[in-house]
């Protein structure tokens, strides 16, 4: 179980697991995927208010596993999420979620079965809602881990988590809490990723926000076509191979070309910067994220020329892959990304080789 140490604030939780990621990051190009990784993590809707719910998954990637277990869970914390000013405020309900830990499916994802439900808060005065300062979304904060190991004990995870949450020790945990619970659990190896998503008021007394129509709730952006080598990719067919010269092997650079559907590039109401109490209305930036389980990607993303005044649904996102010398099997990953915290993915299985 736990062992004693010195517990630190959930303040410091975050920034310090984020730093850890990132330095498990830096040991591998980030489109280069040769391990247990944490691709994308997605919130659905990715923006919610109060009284809606959202609903969390995780996109894994095992490649040397060898068919082992792998597992995700985690703890959603509140982060700035903090209710009104409402003196009847310490009788609601805690903003504090366990995460249970859920098998992957076929395709590496961790789809957990209950949706995240925000509650609309309610006090002798009417209906108290959490108000965010002018023009900007409240924020939740979700600690993910993945353990990986036919060897993972459920109960035990559970009984490292229930430590955690229980009792308001969430708020006194320091990070090795978190990280530690794969393999107090007896998993091969775990890791952890963290995954924000807005909870916005739409409120004309509280926010700069116009809430009148102008304002569009983010949804998660949707990739419509991907194209390799001028070939359509199917996800999860394993059928389509792309010839190298039979004397030199695989050199050539393979083109993928990407597009997102029109409907990703959404406009919205947004805060001036330099003036909280003002708001501008624009298009939210879109990029794809690239992971392959082998050769190299000349762009570990991409954009395209869409810009925060302009939207251009038919410029492509594009990178190159050039596959290993020998070719193989390989996956692609394709992670669509808006700036509002908006994520998709679709997964791609092709074959390189020298024709016969």
């Amino acid at each position: 179980m736990l062992s004693m140490r010195r517990r630190l604030p959930i303040s410091l939780v975050v920034p310090l697991v984020a730093l850890l990621c990132a330095c498990q990051a830096e040991l591998e190009r980030v489109s280069e995927v040769t391990k247990l990784r944490i691709l994308g993590i997605q919130a659905d809707p990715p923006e919610i208010a109060p009284g809606e719910s959202t609903a969390l998954r995780i996109l894994t990637a095992d490649p040397g596993g060898e068919g082992r277990r792998v597992v995700g869970g985690g703890i959603v914390v509140p982060g700035l999420f903090t209710p009104s000013s409402s003196p009847d405020t310490s009788t609601l309900p805690p903003l504090f979620y366990a995460l249970p830990f859920t098998d992957v499916n076929d395709s590496g994802v961790v789809v957990f079965p209950h949706h995240l439900g925000m509650p609309s808060y309610y006090s002798d005065q009417g209906a108290q809602v959490p108000i965010a300062p002018p023009g900007e979304p409240l924020v939740m904060t979700a600690i993910l881990f993945v353990c990986a190991g036919d060897g993972f004990d459920e109960d035990a995870a559970y009984a490292v988590m229930a430590q955690i949450s229980m009792g308001g020790a969430v708020e006194e945990a320091g990070p090795d809490a978190f990280l530690e619970i794969c393999s107090e659990a007896g998993a091969d190896e775990g890791i952890t990723a963290l995954k924000s998503f807005d909870v916005v008021t739409c409120d004309p007394e509280n926010s700069a926000l116009a809430c009148d129509g102008e304002y569009a709730q983010n949804a998660n952006p949707e990739i419509e076509s991907i194209a390799l080598a001028g070939e359509p990719l199917s996800q999860f067919f394993g059928g389509q191979c792309f010839e190298c010269d039979p004397e030199d092997g695989c050199r050539e650079p393979l083109a993928l070309r990407g597009y997102l559907t029109p409907g990703s590039f959404q406009r919205y109401e947004r805060s001036l910067a330099s003036n909280l109490d003002q708001t501008e209305v624009v298009y939210e930036r879109t990029y794809i994220s690239w992971f392959v389980t082998g050769g190299t990607l000349d762009e570990d993303r991409s954009g395209n020329g869409s810009t925060a005044d302009d939207v251009a649904p038919d410029d492509p996102f594009d990178a190159n892959w050039i596959p290993p010398f020998e070719g193989g099997e390989f996956t692609l990953w394709a992670v669509a990304h808006d700036i509002r915290g908006g994520v998709s993915w679709n997964i791609y299985r092709f074959s390189a080789g020298a024709s016969q």
